[in-house]
């Protein structure tokens, strides 16, 4: 199959073929070929259509009303939720043909596409309950089934709707219908029914198989079962057909195997030396170092031998003609450890990572693993004792505990428990942690068990339509099982320990249970039961939150324990699944989706716009770029566990874990601490043997891929130094020159005018860094701290490693020559940055001539460097400011902000100002940037660039200082981009003309909520569609930010809040001027990233990126280096701006602005208007305005009255915006300094402003731009 493809429009033939009653019908079905997949139209660059229009992903009656049919087509869904539980398919058949009903009803006009893919799941769940229930099923049932689902792909089909499907989902469900076909005439063969049953069976058989063009060899190889087999063959005399014969279909199958980049299919012959299950505690749930033992002692073997070097670089020693063998291998028997891995992700639980025995000897563990294994116990036992569920359930608890009764099967009870304990004992950190916030941890993991559960368990699948309400019912009744189940006990002096260091409020709520212990000679030595854990109710103003506490005794012993959270996404052992679907991707089977977020408004827009075709270029980059193989570093591995070793942390590592007294500080240390110890364990399980792996990404809303795993390039400095590709290649003519670019560019830029100076000046220092990173005594000059001062010290000392490796490798290869330097085999990935990459696209989009020099996107001798350029500005403003204060403290102040200002601290506010920044948020970034300076100079003076006296001065810097120094910053980056700047305000001001717009379709939606909103409606607008736009690579960026909506219901300890996403609430206005701008331009990175990501693949290159950072090879980086120019100059070469103009007008097309003149200057406009309005028959201004707006909608706008007039006197109409007020029109708004008295309110269609104008800059100069990226 082609990767790209048309979405499916319908799955059944253009008419139904049948065949004579005695007929051989395997031969005709052999020969029945299909048509070829048509290509997709590829997703261009550049011209507006309907590539570059959103409004078809879009449709607000179908997105705002909420009405009967959504709470009717639930209700069906739990219906056959209920039915499919208790085996009743007769109950199940009816309600299927009640949802086929309802989708070809509500598919008019243009339908949500969800209630169609729930039926069709549901028509799947129903066949598998059928062919599973070996129970003697008419095959009129089966046959009113398929019907009614042919009837609605009909239906769609002539409404012009597409289903989506891929060709892998038809032919499982294909496979469906002819097994449920093959049970019912081998059941009615078994039964002795005559030919006035079997008959029958066959002709459907041949109707069916001859429509959807099956092939039979095909088939025959997908049963399994005997029976069906058997069945099969009487049906079509298979021993008759001409099975020789290859039909289309089977060429088409090969070609579409061969072309497929997909996994080799597992091999049964592979086992692994120890089971997962082997891994497993007693409850079923998998300890976070367990999964990581899994991964490290199953070690692979080739042609029964063990390797005994990093199987990187046994690959790389493997003759061409064996490379191809061990990978198809490696990868079969990694596809089934990771396999096997996934079915368990969701249940892995953290604790104790560093568990050496000496450590596992500890007092505590094993006190905690008995208070473990004891809560457990009494919370199951407290649930069996306490609720009868197996049979007849009476109370509503017991008939939620029956419900999930098939659920239990695959995630049994224990489980349940002993994850909900680990959880809460991971957040301890917390000290009280939101009940919500445990919800929808626990519901995530309900879920994934339910889509991880083997396809056979058909009662469990029925699960994922259960609501989100029951699963957190479900999660309340067993959480208050466990706060009455687990206890603690202390002695007397334990607990009058705890309340001299605890407040007694937080003391309060777990007072002695009154349960002494005995045979203690002493008083302090009585022992007291306490509850481990307790709920309180807190109230914030009109908001009721319900918390759960930690006893503060386990708090205090957790603290100096690795716990780590919840279980947490490994790296892939394969390449990730091929995407196809947005929630169908990534993970072989551990369910993930396509795009973060949980608003259920944003994943229904992002399911029209893959059935619209819109998403296919989206799914292929997260293919490519899952597909780059990585590796642990082994020299940094090292470095790493030495580091975690020292007893006083090194750089950001902070000290091993500690007890003490809980202070935000060292909780937050010790969080840090467990998360480096987490970090270790990964880096060890997947480095020491030296196994490939992959990361599954997934996108943001706005394009931009993250990876899942905790372990990723994207980390910080240390984590991204572990990270090499799995394949070497030669360093060839430039790869070494690349090596000493990337040392080079990790250090603040200094004096030296080139990389290759930079190398022969600290050669040395490079040498012995590697040779001796840690050594304190390495000689006289310390060099071994040169590497620390770097901005990126650790990913400094894996190029110093490779560097030396290169120096080692000329020296053994007998010296002298380019040619020795040239074979190197080299996997360390040596990367490119934008030079401040949101200003490049500002610069690129106005034709920025001056801000585009800045941002080296033309052409000079020097590489531009922005951040120094903003400095000098500030230095300026700073310096103009001592000359003109008049207070010698005011001087003194000034002059010490000048002493520290430096590139380091303008750097963060300007990279970030492109991104929507506050000034808040830059004030706490230049404080923060202060912090580190000063904590620095403690770890590490050498590293400082300040002496002791500034430090201390350093010591009292406040916000003020910081607030100084911001708005110099943001004065100079206004004054170097003034262009690019045009673009940010035309951003923000479009999307508040569109945010405060008025149609017909939302005030008809307020009517009928009877909402409050209504009263205000003309004072304060309300909208509800996103703000939206494509970018340039096709991908639909919706902006969902909406006010928060709430639903509180009752559990099992009462009555708590969970958000409700499926309640359609206004934008949140404000969220959506902030972001606007900044979320556009990450928009425009990402499709830089993939549109470069994409042909960087297909000339052979080996990528990875962080966000405007690009990784491959040191060979490949000059090729790399003219791909990302080429793209950049491609994406910026057409008006796309233009194409977003029109986007967002076309979201505005019917919507109208409300707009004032002033009713004194005139008089007799007002005089006509009023006269018009007061025929409306209504009393109130807002009812008038009402009124107008329906009449508006119904005529065109020319034709209305009101129109008329303002056409005729042309009157000067203002734009009111909060508290400022702006002249509207098509151009650029211009805001006037008085305050409009008396005004007068009219419609006008809404405007989107004329575009900046833009420059002369030749985008083309950017090809010859040396230090675009560097």
């Amino acid at each position: 199959m082609q990767r790209f493809r048309i979405p499916r429009s319908s799955l059944v033939g253009a008419k139904l073929l049948h065949s004579g009653v005695g007929a051989p019908i395997g031969a005709k079905l052999l020969h029945s070929g299909v048509g070829a997949p048509v290509g997709a139209k590829p997703l261009m660059h550049g011209g507006a259509g309907d590539d570059f229009s959103t409004i078809s992903i879009f449709n607000i009656d179908e997105a705002l009303i909420e009405n009967k049919k959504s709470t009717k087509w639930k209700g069906l869904l739990s219906k056959y939720s209920q039915a499919a539980s208790k085996d009743d398919n007769d109950m199940c058949l009816s309600i299927l043909h009640d949802m086929a009903a309802f989708v070809v009803c509500n598919s008019e006009g243009g339908g949500t596409n969800q209630e169609f893919v729930q039926y069709i799941e549901c028509f799947r769940i129903w066949l598998k309950l059928v062919v599973n229930g070996k129970s003697f099923t008419v095959i009129t049932r089966v046959r009113k089934a398929v019907e009614d689902y042919e009837r609605v792909i009909r239906e769609r089909q002539k409404m012009g709707l597409k289903n989506g499907f891929q060709q892998q989902e038809e032919d499982d469900l294909v496979l469906d219908i002819l097994k449920a076909i093959l049970l019912s005439y081998h059941l009615a063969k078994e039964f002795g029914k005559s030919s006035l049953f079997t008959v029958p069976i066959e002709e459907y058989f041949a109707q069916i198989a001859m429509t959807y063009k099956v092939d039979l060899n095909g088939l025959r190889s997908k049963l399994t079962e005997k029976t069906l087999i058997k069945a099969l063959d009487t049906i079509t005399r298979f021993d008759q057909a001409e099975t020789h014969i290859k039909t289309e279909s089977d060429e088409l199958q090969k070609n579409s195997s061969s072309s497929s980049s997909s996994l080799p299919s597992p091999s049964p012959q592979s086992p692994l030396p120890k089971p997962i299950e082997s891994y497993l505690e007693d409850s079923g749930a998998l300890q976070f170092h367990r999964a990581c033992d899994y991964i490290l002692e199953n070690k692979f073997q080739w042609k029964g031998g063990e390797i005994k070097i990093p199987i990187y670089k046994f690959y790389e020693n493997l003759e061409k003609q064996e490379k191809g063998e061990f990978m198809t291998q490696y990868l079969q028997f990694n596809t089934i450890k990771q396999a096997n891995l996934e079915k368990y992700l969701h249940r892995i639980i953290k604790s104790n990572l560093n568990s050496n025995e000496q450590e596992r000897r500890m007092a505590f563990f094993k006190k905690e693993k008995n208070y473990i294994e004891s809560w457990v116990d009494l919370t199951t036992s407290y649930i069996e004792e306490n609720f009868n569920f197996s049979e007849r359930p009476a109370s509503q608890d017991e008939k939620l505990l029956f419900h999930f009764q098939p659920f239990f099967k695959v995630f049994p009870m224990k489980s349940i428990i002993c994850h909900i304990i680990y959880t809460l004992m991971g957040r301890v950190g917390d000290k009280r942690i939101p009940l919500s916030e445990l919800l929808d941890r626990w519901r995530f993991v309900y879920v994934r068990q339910i889509a991880t559960s083997s396809s056979s368990n058909i009662k469990n699948l029925v699960l994922q339509y259960t609501s989100e309400k029951s699963f957190d019912e479900l999660s309340h009744l067993i959480l208050d099982a466990v706060m009455k189940s687990c206890k603690i006990r202390l002695t007397n002096s334990e607990l009058s320990f705890l309340e001299q260091e605890t407040p007694k409020n937080v003391m309060m709520p777990f007072l002695s249970l009154g349960n002494s212990g005995h045979g203690h000679e002493h008083e302090h030595e009585r022992e007291h039961e306490h509850y481990a854990f307790r709920s309180e109710v807190e109230q914030h103003y009109t908001k009721r939150a319900r918390l759960i506490r930690i006893h503060p005794a386990l708090i205090r012993d957790l603290e100096s324990t690795s716990y780590y959270g919840e279980g947490s996404n490994f790296p892939l052992l394969c390449p990730p699944k091929q995407w196809i679907g947005p929630k169908s991707g990534g993970y072989l089977s551990y369910p993930v989706n396509f795009v973060t977020g949980f608003d259920k408004l944003q994943r229904f827009y992002l399911q029209k716009a893959h059935i619209q075709g819109k998403l296919d270029r989206a799914f292929l980059c997260l293919d490519q770029m899952g597909k780059t193989a990585w590796s642990i570093n082994g020299n940094m591995l090292k470095v790493f566990n030495s580091i975690m070793q020292l007893p006083n942390g090194f750089l950001n590592v902070p000290r091993p874990l500690t007890k003490g007294k809980c202070t935000q500080e060292v909780s937050d240390l010790n969080n840090q601490r467990k998360f480096y110890e987490a970090i270790n364990r990964l880096a060890n399980a997947y480095g020491i043997n030296g196994d490939a792996f992959y990361n599954c990404y997934m996108f943001d809303f706005r394009g931009r891929a993250y990876p899942l795993s905790m372990l990723n390039h994207y980390g910080e400095d240390l984590i991204r130094s572990l990270f090499q590709f799995y394949e070497s290649r030669p360093l060839g003519k430039s790869g070494f020159y690349w090596l000493k670019y990337q040392a080079a560019s990790l250090f603040e830029p200094g004096s030296e005018a080139s990389c290759e100076q930079f190398f022969e000046k600290h050669k040395e220092d490079i040498i012995n860094s590697a040779k001796r990173p840690l050594d304190n005594n390495n000689n006289n000059n310390n060099n071994n701290k040169w590497w620390m001062k770097a901005d990126q010290p650790f990913q400094l000392l894996a190029v110093c490693f490779e560097i030396a490796n290169v120096l080692k490798h000329i020296e053994e290869s007998g010296g002298n020559g380019d040619a020795k330097i040239e074979q190197y085999l080299c996997r360390l990935p040596i990367h490119q940055d934008g030079t401040c990459n949101g200003l490049q696209h500002y610069a690129g989009l106005a034709r920025d001539k001056s801000g585009a020099k800045s941002v080296n996107l033309i052409p000079s001798e020097t590489k531009q460097d922005v951040y120094s350029e903003i400095r000098d500005l500030v230095e300026k403003k700073i310096l103009e400011d001592i000359n003109k204060f008049e207070t010698q403290e005011e001087i003194d102040n000034a002059r010490f902000k000048l002493e520290i200002l430096s590139r380091k601290i303008v750097k963060r506010p300007v990279m970030t100002s492109v991104y929507g920044v506050s000034g808040f948020g830059a004030k706490l970034q230049i404080k923060n940037e202060i912090r580190d300076i000063v904590d620095n100079f403690a770890q590490n003076p050498s590293r400082c660039q300040y002496d002791e006296s500034v430090i201390f001065k350093l010591k009292s810097f406040t916000m003020k200082d910081a607030s100084y120094l911001v708005n110099k910053i943001f004065a100079s980056i206004d004054e170097l981009f003034v262009n690019a700047k045009k673009i940010e305000k035309w951003l923000v001001h479009t999307s508040d003309r569109i945010l405060n717009s008025y149609n017909i379709k939302t005030l008809d939606y307020l009517a009928s909520k009877n909402s409050k909103l209504l009263n205000t409606y003309f004072n304060k607008p309300v909208n509800y569609s996103p703000i939206s736009w494509i970018s340039p690579v096709g991908f639909p960026v919706v902006q969902v930010y909406r006010k928060p909506s709430n639903a509180t219901t009752r559990g099992k300890m009462g009555y708590f809040v969970i958000d409700n996403t499926d309640r359609h609430t206004p934008a949140d206005r404000r969220k959506h001027k902030l972001a606007i701008a900044p979320n556009f331009i990450h928009s425009l990175d990402a499709s830089h990233m993939a549109m470069t990501c994409d042909a960087a693949v297909k000339n052979g290159l080996t990528f990875a990126s962080i966000h405007d950072s690009y990784w491959t090879h040191a060979c490949d980086m000059e090729k790399l280096s003219s791909i990302l120019r080429e793209k950049f100059v491609e994406l910026h070469s057409f008006d796309y701006m233009k194409c977003v103009k029109e986007d967002l007008e076309n979201q505005v097309k019917s919507s109208y602005q409300l707009v004032y003149f002033e009713k004194e200057k005139y008089r007799e406009l007002y005089e006509k208007v009023k006269e018009i309005r007061r025929q409306y028959g209504e009393k109130t201004i807002a009812q008038q305005m009402s009124s107008e707006l329906r009449s508006l909608s119904s005529m065109s706008y020319e034709d209305h009255q009101v129109s008329k007039l303002i056409k005729q006197y042309e009157p000067i109409l203002y734009y009111v915006q909060g508290s400022k007020t702006f002249e509207y029109n098509s151009n650029f708004p211009m805001q006037i300094d008085r305050k409009l008295k008396k005004k007068v309110p009219v419609f006008v269609p809404v405007r989107i402003m004329d575009l900046p104008s833009k420059g002369d800059l030749d985008i083309n100069l950017v090809l010859k731009s040396r230090f675009f990226f560097s």
